[in-house]
């Protein structure tokens, strides 16, 4: 097969979320495949000005395009898109990926600015109009692809994602180096993500506050500051528990494991994941993890997870106090739980989808 990803998207210093899951099924396909089939990475003619900072590995074709042409006959077999935006060219099946519709599912402006919204709807109708076929990351999402975009339920296929091998318990030392390094002090209760109002930030933190944690806990918030995130940070003033929560707005990514491993647990009640990535690598490092009710994480954590309802601080609360309890079994088999999602199970997955739509 001749294979080609839009990979505009990927290219960035500091690569999260999508980026990620395009670098990783990338070097996952590559190394499945060897000699077997041919890969292009696709970038529009818009980032030739920054193409010193685009993502190419050594071991793979790159090439700019423009999006303006859509009459071109392809000389590929497939054309995936890591994010939104499929070429318009004939011959080749094309796929894009979506990671999660909570932009439809909330349709509510105070998760995320107007001008996005907008965005993503286009995007939407778009991939409507011009992919073949889907790939999504849960069956929760694939639900919302049916649901609120009109997408065929034949035509989407799941594959879902993985965590990196770094991911495991880390030794006391590195535990001690990284809360060190972070100035962190005793125990912790710990969040990974974008200070947001999308991951219900500031209702855990009256949460913490409301069952007292902050009295035998630091609650450390690592992530940057998002959308509606000034809201959630003015409450850790608000109840004067400056001195028991932690903002880190960065943390190098081979520190992460020892920060989860370091936890007393990992507090996520994010209001809708596609997926959700971080509960998997904190039970991954033999820490508890709470997260929510709602979106894919259910799906993704089962029963290995603490689940709350995020709308309601007591609850959250409530749930903190389970997490503290959490059994050292219970622990180990999330531990079994989050190893079975790895990268090249992905990448599997994602090249029988290339073979099955061809």
């Amino acid at each position: 097969m001749k294979i080609a990803f839009e990979a505009s998207s990927i290219s960035t210093y500091k690569p999260t979320g999508i980026a990620n899951y395009g670098r990783s099924i990338i070097a996952e396909l590559i190394d499945l495949c060897r000699d077997q089939d041919d890969f292009t990475l696709l970038h529009k003619i818009s980032r030739y000005r920054k193409r010193n900072t685009l993502y190419r590995p050594n071991n793979i074709n790159s090439s700019f395009y423009i999006p303006q042409l859509p009459h071109l006959s392809s000389k590929y077999d497939v054309i995936h898109s890591l994010d939104a935006y499929v070429p318009k060219w004939r011959n080749a099946v094309k796929i894009s990926t979506i990671y999660d519709l909570f932009v439809l599912v909330s349709g509510e402006e105070k998760y995320f600015p107007k001008k996005f919204i907008q965005r993503k709807q286009k995007n939407y109708r778009t991939i409507k109009n011009t992919a073949d076929y889907v790939i999504t990351i849960s069956e929760t999402t694939k639900k919302d692809i049916v649901d609120k975009i009109g997408f065929p339920s034949d035509k989407v296929y799941v594959t879902p994602l993985g965590i990196a091998s770094d991911f495991k318990t880390q030794t006391d030392d590195a535990i001690q180096f990284v809360k060190s390094k972070y100035r962190i002090s005793g125990n912790y209760l710990f969040f990974v993500g974008n200070i947001s109002s999308r991951k219900n930030v500031r209702r855990l933190i009256q949460a913490f506050h409301a069952g007292k944690f902050h009295k035998d806990f630091q609650l450390v918030l690592c992530g940057a500051n998002s959308y509606h995130g000034d809201t959630a940070l003015q409450e850790i003033d608000e109840l004067k528990i400056n001195s028991r929560v932690h903002v880190l707005d960065y943390a190098d990514d081979q520190d992460l494991p020892a920060l989860y491993s370091g936890a007393s647990g990992f507090v996520f009640p994010t209001l809708y994941e596609g997926f959700g990535l971080p509960p998997l690598e904190a039970m991954a490092c033999e820490t508890p993890v709470l997260t929510s009710t709602t979106g894919a994480a259910p799906e993704v954590c089962g029963e290995h997870a603490v689940l709350v309802d995020p709308y309601s601080v007591d609850d959250i609360a409530a749930g903190i106090e389970k997490l503290l309890n959490v059994t050292p079994e219970k622990i180990a088999a999330a531990k079994y739980h989050a190893k079975q999602y790895t990268w090249r199970r992905c990448a599997e997955e994602t090249l029988n989808v290339y073979r099955k739509v061809l």
